[in-house]
């Protein structure tokens, strides 16, 4: 909805026909210009704007007839910088940061990319090695912060997807954990959940940047930022884009819809075939795994709806059901923690029926309150086998 709300049509009413907007450069400025180019990009690929939007190519199409020397960006000239090649350094950022495909803005990136997996050739950064590669590059010594400390929004960002495996991940660490122990102190124990194996954590891979961190003083500091600018509210100093913040009932309890009552439902009874064949073959880590996870899960959705049904689906019962004692009846509260076994099997079993039993009561409510039968039958014939299974400790497959 961000697309077509006003903010997105006032910056596109400013851009020009060669798909400028004003001076190109400067992304913390905002009283420069009505709007730089570098915030009308920012702020659109926020809103949502990709490549395939017309406001967008017109843009990419400018910023290469920039790198190719047809049009000129009409920002002064900074003494500071290697102005030329921070130019082009930005124009190739912007390009990438919208498609991957752009000829001249690979260019760059590979140049680039070649001089970071020298500095980083031994695993850890060498600012040595950094300077005398970009002179190799480019000819000249290094000047200016941008140019001489990497570490930034445009090399960080235009070198995506061009490093081998070994450099990529000595970046990673090099960028985030020396910046997070400078701004936040040095924590007790720290998650960087997309710097993790797929075979562990698997990484969402979508651009953004998250750190967990545990500090000595028992401070937890969960800290997300977005590649896709990074974030909103760290970057958009005007404040023009206050009201997007996300409405809190995106995370109310939803009603269901009768499928999906009854989908649970049949995945709550049947999967506990599993747990009870997990006990009878002394399976415990079988069992346990299948009861904590599929039956659970399943339990829980139940419990999520019989919440949100009594208070009207205004709430949300938090990750993992951490607000249920919130908002459970303390009796059912106190049946819903009695689910939880140890590993003994007798415990188990108890724990097994008391999840039956509460099940079947907010079920029933559920139906009651959705005006649909629930399947009776179903119930009937799981309770009949988990007995059978419990009483001669023996299954027949």
């Amino acid at each position: 909805m961000f697309k077509t709300g006003k903010w997105a049509r006032e910056i596109i009413s400013l851009q020009k026909p060669n798909g400028m907007w004003d001076y190109f450069h400067t992304l913390s400025e905002p009283n420069k210009t009505p709007i730089t180019t570098e915030q009308a990009l920012r702020r659109l690929s926020i809103l949502g704007y990709t490549i395939d939007d017309e406001c967008i190519a017109k843009a990419v199409r400018y910023m290469n007839d920039c790198l190719s020397g047809k049009e000129r960006i009409p920002d002064r000239r900074e003494k500071v910088h290697n102005w030329d090649i921070f130019t082009d350094l930005m124009l190739a950022t912007w390009i990438r940061r919208f498609t991957k495909g752009n000829a001249l803005a690979n260019q760059v990136s590979d140049k680039w990319a070649s001089i970071i997996t020298s500095a980083f050739a031994g695993s850890v950064y060498d600012r040595d090695a950094y300077e005398l590669a970009y002179q190799d590059t480019f000819g000249i010594k290094p000047k200016g912060g941008r140019l001489v400390d990497f570490v930034n929004f445009y090399q960080v960002s235009l070198i995506a997807d061009s490093l081998d495996a070994h450099t990529e991940v000595a970046v990673f660490d090099y960028n985030n954990i020396e910046w997070l122990e400078k701004h936040f102190g040095k924590p007790l124990i720290m998650q960087l959940p997309e710097n993790m194996c797929k075979e562990i954590c698997p990484p969402d891979g979508d651009g953004h940047f998250t750190a967990l961190m545990l500090f000595n003083d028992g401070v937890r500091i969960d800290l997300t930022i977005d590649d896709r600018e990074h974030a909103v509210d760290l970057f958009d100093k005007d404040g023009r884009f206050r009201s997007m913040n996300p409405d809190v009932k995106h995370w109310h309890v939803k009603p269901p819809v009768p499928k999906a009552f009854h989908d649970c439902c049949n995945e709550f009874w049947w999967c506990l075939n599993n747990v009870a064949k997990g006990i009878a073959r002394d399976e415990l880590p079988f069992a346990m795994n299948m009861y904590n996870t599929i039956v659970r899960e399943m339990h829980d959705k139940m419990e999520e709806w019989y919440i949100g049904i009594d208070n009207d689906f205004s709430v949300s019962v938090g990750k993992s059901g951490k607000y249920f004692k919130r908002y459970l009846p303390p009796e059912l509260y106190a049946k819903y923690a009695a689910t939880y076994s140890d590993s003994d099997y007798n415990n188990f079993w108890e724990a097994i029926f008391t999840a039956c039993e509460l099940f079947h009561y907010v079920a029933v409510k559920i139906a009651e309150h959705l005006n649909i039968k629930y399947n009776q039958d179903e119930e009937d014939g799981m309770i009949k086998y988990l007995n059978s299974v419990k009483s001669d400790g023996a299954i027949n497959f």
